[in-house]
């Protein structure tokens, strides 16, 4: 039943592209505070994901917390002309710029599921995964390793490019060979750390 909704939802591409372009939109904000917050967290030796979880969003101003509307991707933005309603603070043009983008990669990618459920839905993990990872790297130079890991394990499981099971882990186990060698003779030559929080010196 879920993969002929899956199906059905993938093959009516208009309603695709507005499901993928509305997720990808929804990611990049989310991710936008995810990242500010995971980087001042980790500062403080707190946990990111309860740094993420509250306070609810608030004004970078004046710390009146947001209504709906402001919390809409791009539109949000668009409609208060970038700018606090209360003080006046200029919201940065790189958040509705990330959502704008975020949401077209999302529409494109509705468009590459052509009908298949199973593609649409991996896509659609990708998507979320690929838009939190960029924030928070570009932020904070760290790709949190419950992100690798969920890429690890859906893969696994649900990967609509190799229905054997067995090839999956195959595959899996010799990329993070070559990953684990890759960075193990990057770090002996740099004399780095180059798996520290599971990003690349």
């Amino acid at each position: 039943m879920v993969n002929d909704t899956l199906g059905a939802l993938a093959s009516n591409i208009p309603l695709a592209a507005l499901t993928l372009g509305s997720l990808g939109g929804v990611a990049a904000s989310f991710s936008g505070l995810a990242a500010y917050r995971s980087a001042t967290a980790w500062k403080e030796g707190r946990s990111a994901l309860a740094a993420c979880s509250e306070p609810p969003s608030r004004c970078e101003g004046c710390r009146r917390r947001l209504g709906v509307l402001e919390l809409v991707p791009v539109l949000g933005w668009l409609a208060f002309r970038g700018r606090c309603p209360t003080c006046g603070y200029e919201v940065p043009a790189r958040y509705p710029l990330a959502e704008a983008g975020a949401t077209a990669a999302g529409v494109a990618l509705s468009f590459a599921a052509g009908g298949d459920g199973h593609l649409f839905a991996s896509l659609a993990f990708l998507l979320v995964i690929g838009v939190a990872v960029s924030w928070i790297d570009a932020v904070t130079h760290v790709i949190p390793g419950e992100l690798t890991w969920a890429l690890l394990f859906v893969g696994l499981l649900a990967s609509p490019f190799d229905p054997d099971p067995l090839s999956r882990a195959a595959a899996a186990a010799t990329c993070c060979a070559a990953m684990w060698a890759a960075l193990a003779v990057t770090g002996w030559l740099k004399g780095l750390d180059t798996r520290a929080g599971g990003d690349v010196a």
